[in-house]
């Protein structure tokens, strides 16, 4: 055997036995270490940080303690049966929020926007809500689809941990940043990433390992255990802990940015908007079978869009959840 063969023997020999060890790696994680795997229906978007997958049909049984679910986008990746373009006579409702919008844990008909639908069969309502999204998302979901869908209106279904969740400022999170403009700061898009991991994504490796191998989420888990969703300290609803003052004013005023630039991005189309706040828990008169609290003041946040409402820098209407 000349040298270059043999080159090439070693070579087959290594590729051979490194995929052989990486299938077994694998099958003994999925067997005594199983990782909790991205959705199929879930793709990175470097605007969005993900949105859901036009056409997809997935089920998720990631948490088969609590529930499993069908999940069936449309042609625009949104969780609804209908073809848009196939209704081009009724009003369109575009409704934003998060996984409570989406219908997190429970088949499509049972979610509240689907019964919604059903009650009023005259209107078209476009379920655009993803979980995880917060007011930032929602603002570019809405300058995304909006004007391109014709929409006719807009509906926020505000749900209370996006209070939480527009005072995080991870680089794979983040949709909006402050930018000092004189002696105020004003809220600008950015892009979600870095740029090499937007660049990896567009080659779909990670994507694709992320949604299939257990091993490759391990790996990941164990070169990167911790990270720092909220470089200010503030709180976020994975720790469930009450904010201080100081903090929950930041939250508050944080969230009062946003919703003046959904506003702004509603009228820019002539969209007429309307707010509905999801109240939390411990709002209602309801049990609670896990151990969460969060002591966040909601009734001062209400109160501080209602001042905004007053001072005219707020005009949409806020209807309150029950």
């Amino acid at each position: 055997m000349n040298k270059s063969r043999q080159r090439l023997f070693t070579l087959l020999l290594l590729g051979f036995s490194v995929g052989i060890s990486l299938l077994i790696g694998e099958v003994v994680v999925r067997v005594f270490a199983p990782q909790e795997l991205i959705p199929l229906y879930i793709t990175n978007d470097p605007e969005l940080a993900f949105h859901g997958i036009p056409d997809c049909s997935y089920h998720e049984e990631r948490f088969p303690q609590f529930f499993t679910y069908q999940v069936d986008l449309n042609n625009h990746g949104f969780r609804m049966p209908v073809d848009i373009s196939a209704e081009k006579d009724k009003p369109r409702v575009l409704a934003v929020g998060d996984s409570f919008t989406f219908g997190w844990g429970v088949e499509q008909a049972e979610s509240f926007l689907a019964k919604i639908q059903a009650t009023d069969p005259q209107r078209l309502y476009l379920n655009a809500g993803f979980p995880a999204y917060g007011t930032g998302h929602v603002i570019k979901t809405v300058a995304r689809h909006a004007q391109a869908l014709e929409v006719d209106e807009v509906i926020y279904f505000l749900y209370f941990n996006d209070i939480f969740d527009n005072s995080r400022f991870h680089l794979n999170y983040r949709t909006h940043e402050w930018v000092a403009q004189g002696q105020d700061s004003i809220l600008q898009p950015v892009t979600v990433y870095s740029p090499l991991k937007r660049a990896v994504h567009k080659l779909g490796i990670t994507a694709w390992l992320y949604k299939r191998s257990h091993l490759a989420v391990l790996v990941k888990k164990t070169i990167r255990p911790t990270r720092k969703d909220d470089p200010d300290g503030l709180r976020n609803t994975l720790t469930m802990q009450a904010p201080s003052t100081a903090e929950s004013d930041v939250m508050i005023a944080r969230t009062l940015d946003y919703l003046e630039l959904l506003e702004q991005t509603c009228q820019a189309s002539a969209i007429p908007l309307k707010v509905v706040y999801i109240p939390c828990w411990e709002e209602l008169p309801l049990d609670n079978d896990v151990d969460w609290t969060n002591g966040f003041p909601f009734a001062k946040f209400k109160t501080a869009v209602t001042a905004a409402q007053q001072r005219q820098r707020l005009s949409f209407e806020l209807w309150q959840g029950t």
